[in-house]
């Protein structure tokens, strides 16, 4: 019993660590795409952004946050899209923005 009771302490306690975390993870996909916009972007900056929501979509699913893990996902797709179009498209920033700000929210809400 009270290896079980430790069981479910930890796994409180890895839950717990992750959506304190998420704050955090946001905020470097948002430097990120404000390092996009302003057009000082490294090369590779592009993927780092695909990798930063890729990695928060993976984690909404380890972690039972479907809403999280649906948007960053949506958002790494318009960020593929990014990468093979132009950053100064109109309607593709439009479209991250929305899909960011949906990332935002289901992160804030987990």
């Amino acid at each position: 019993m009270k290896s079980e009771d430790d069981f479910e302490r930890g796994l409180e306690a890895i839950n717990e660590a992750f959506r304190r975390a998420l704050p955090e993870k946001v905020r470097q996909v948002e430097d990120i795409w404000r390092e996009l916009q302003a057009g000082h972007a490294a090369p590779g900056t592009v993927r780092e952004l695909q990798r930063a929501l890729h990695s928060l979509a993976g984690s909404g699913r380890t972690f039972g946050v479907s809403g999280l893990s649906e948007a960053a996902a949506a958002a790494e797709a318009c960020a593929t899209r990014i990468e093979s179009g132009s950053i100064a498209d109109g309607a593709l920033r439009s479209d991250f923005e929305r899909l960011l700000e949906n990332v935002r929210n289901a992160a804030s809400a987990p």
